[in-house]
């Protein structure tokens, strides 16, 4: 029987449609399986994290003073997740510092929308308006600030500094006392105390103020509210993220499996001082127990090839490099080898001079003195120690029990702080010496 034409045409669109339903019906049950659900799920965490760390790298960027690179980081995060409160905030900071006033104020107008109350926003609108000579506008995003924060020494300071530019001298003079009465060492405040009190008739007060000032430039002791990045007061100081934001919390447990590998991958440790020593008497087997449990042991790529060497500086000392996951040791030749001390605490790796090499700092007990090695480049260190001018601990302090790079005065290169009895903190001149500036 032959059939006509239009019959089987329409016959061949049943049959494609048909099988084409079965496929999306097959594609939306697959995709509701728990597998595709988990993909999702774990997908849309990534992205968060991806956020969050484009954030932090802003952060970091800015820290360097490059507000440039630091919008492009800020920028990408918002692209990846648009309602990251942090990371519109941080946009706006650093659009300021760039400087583009106009984009800050958009910015920060877009993250009010999402919280109101969140004073960074005020205060850099209120920087923003005094910037531009509209007191009447700055005043009232200070003041809102000091309602969230009344002791925001950043705000009462700017808004000191307006009430003088309006003659308005008592209420100026009250807003630094406030700002002076969190941070006496505040030689901003300080400084238009004085100059307002000399100049309306209070001289001798002024005076006072004024050489307290004085005092406090001379030591190096105090500080500023200036218009640099660091400078402006904590509300112009970027947001990290902190990494326990409720939503970068993964709640599902990861399957996880630690294998030893300890005789496979690691030489076989020697040291006559090594952990396995017994002490001969109880003090000296208190001694071993606790330096076994400091265990001054540092994951850092001192070579440069991309995976984590050891340090272990647990005992006499030892530096083993990774070739692939298996380590070998390389301590002679490497200006590391030390063998006549046997307890060390702490030891801790940073590149303090910003050669793009990582250094050491070890804090050892056993004959009480600190070391700084100073990465050579070439597998080899140099014991700096001397010349850097750190010097040796007091026994009154040891033992030290941990030890830190870090940039305690944001000058851009890392100071070194040791824990222990007593703490010692040593600034790094940024010439290769080091001050000690515990007591300052």
């Amino acid at each position: 029987m032959k059939l006509p034409l239009a019959f089987v045409i329409l016959l061949a669109l049943f049959l494609s449609f048909a099988i084409a339903g079965a496929i999306l019906i097959e594609s939306a049950a697959a995709t509701s399986s728990p597998q595709a659900r988990a993909f999702s799920a774990q997908s849309a965490f990534e992205k968060r994290e991806a956020a969050y760390r484009a954030n932090n790298l802003g952060v970091a960027m800015l820290e360097q003073y490059k507000a440039k690179d630091a919008v492009e980081y800020f920028t990408r995060a918002l692209e990846i997740k648009p309602d990251l409160l942090i990371a519109r905030v941080n946009l706006s900071i650093a659009l300021y510092y760039l400087p583009d006033a106009e984009g800050a104020k958009r910015e920060a107008t877009k993250a009010l929308a999402q919280d109101p109350n969140a004073p960074h926003l005020h205060y850099l609108l209120g920087l923003i308006a005094r910037g531009q000579n509209r007191f009447e506008e700055a005043i009232p995003e200070f003041q809102k600030v000091l309602k969230l924060d009344p002791d925001d020494v950043g705000s009462n300071i700017n808004v000191g500094q307006i009430f003088a530019q309006q003659k308005n001298y008592a209420e100026a003079i009250s807003a630094f006392r406030r700002a002076i009465a969190v941070e006496p060492y505040n030689e901003t405040a300080l400084y238009n105390v004085g100059i307002i009190l000399t100049r309306t008739g209070k001289k001798a007060e002024g005076q006072q103020v004024l050489q307290k000032f004085q005092e406090l430039k001379q030591s190096g002791a105090g500080t500023t509210i200036g218009t640099n990045y660091l400078e402006g007061g904590q509300y112009t100081e970027a947001v990290v993220s902190t990494g326990i934001e409720p939503e970068l919390i993964a709640h599902n447990t990861p399957d996880v499996l630690f294998t030893d590998a300890t005789e496979t991958s690691l030489p076989r440790d020697t040291r006559a001082t090594g952990a396995r020593r017994k002490g001969t008497s109880r003090s000296e087997s208190a001694m071993l127990e606790t330096n076994a449990r400091s265990e001054a042991i540092v994951l850092f790529d001192y070579d440069g090839d991309g995976d984590l060497d050891i340090f272990d500086a647990s005992s006499s000392q030892r530096l083993l490099r990774n070739d692939g996951g298996k380590f070998t040791d390389a301590t002679a030749g490497s200006g590391l080898s030390l063998t006549e001390s046997q307890y060390c605490f702490a030891a801790v790796a940073g590149d303090y001079d910003n050669d793009g090499r990582p250094d050491l700092f070890v804090a050892r007990f056993g004959d009480n003195r600190f070391i700084l090695y100073h990465n050579d480049g070439n597998g080899h260190f140099s014991d700096v120690t001397d010349k850097s001018g750190i010097r040796v601990p007091s026994t009154k302090g040891a033992p030290y029990r941990s030890a830190a790079f870090v940039d305690v005065d944001h000058d851009g290169d890392l100071d070194v702080f040791i824990a222990g009895s007593t703490n010692t903190l040593f600034r790094n001149n940024g010439n290769g010496t080091f001050t000690d500036i515990t007591e300052a």
